[in-house]
């Protein structure tokens, strides 16, 4: 009879884990050319397609992916190539916006901006002061809501109805951003500062998404009916033409 040490036991791999399932997803976009269909990455991930499909449904809602409602394909959101870069991205965009803002305030006198798209807020990353005595000033770093002035209410109009916060379901806002995307550009009337007014357009990077917006801010005493929708106007066509700098092909259009 002879004895034998027994065998450790063999320990087995569990699945992997969700945040694991994740970065695998956003890997397969990494590698990948173009957009990605969800069997493409189920094959590449060796995986589910019930899987792959939950993981896209929540990288929608953040803001990671983005999907094209005629093809059912999705490819990386504006989020994720910000953060791909994020000084360097930012800064990438900032640089190419300032001609237009130059543009912006010489037609317009006012002081011209740009805001990123953080989260579930945005940030202003520039301005050039206009050129009035009385004139609007922003503090560039800060942080403004989405559904107040019109920089924010650019941005907010051209995001899928299911990445907009719950403040902008209601009825007036729904309305007011109804009226954004007909224009091309939001107003706002005091709406955050008071005396302020300002018009602004939306900014989309080349997978469609909006990133940003561009502003012309000035006050309620130069801000009529005519000089508004001029405005409008000078600065929807700059922020489009931004926007095709930065790859847009048209589409995301608000």
């Amino acid at each position: 009879m002879s004895l034998r040490s027994p065998r450790p036991a063999t320990r087995r791999a569990g699945p992997p884990s969700t945040a694991r399932r994740v970065t695998e997803v956003l890997d397969a976009f990494a590698a990948a050319s173009g957009d990605l269909g969800v069997s493409e990455i189920a094959r590449t991930m060796q995986c589910s397609k019930s899987v792959v499909h939950r993981i896209l449904v929540a990288l929608l809602e953040t803001g990671y992916v983005a999907a094209d409602p005629a093809t059912r394909r999705y490819r990386l959101g504006a989020k994720a190539l910000l953060l791909a870069g994020t000084d360097s991205a930012r800064d990438d965009v900032r640089r190419r916006a300032l001609p237009h803002l130059e543009t912006v305030r010489a037609k317009t006198g006012e002081t011209a901006t740009l805001s990123l798209l953080r989260g579930a807020v945005r940030v202003y990353v520039e301005q050039l002061e206009g050129r009035h005595a009385v004139r609007q000033t922003v503090a560039v770093g800060g942080e403004a809501p989405l559904h107040l002035g019109a920089s924010g209410k650019a941005i907010l109009a051209s995001l899928a109805e299911d990445l907009r916060p719950a403040v902008a379901r209601g009825q007036a806002l729904r309305a007011e951003l109804e009226r954004t995307r007909r224009r091309g550009y939001a107003v706002s009337r005091a709406e955050r500062i008071p005396g302020a007014a300002s018009v602004a357009a939306p900014v989309f990077d080349q997978t469609g998404s909006v990133i940003g917006s561009l502003s012309a801010a000035g006050v309620l005493a130069r801000s009529d009916a005519r000089t508004t929708t001029r405005y409008g106007a000078i600065v929807a066509a700059e922020a489009r033409a931004l926007s095709r700098e930065l790859g847009w092909r048209g589409r995301g259009t608000p």
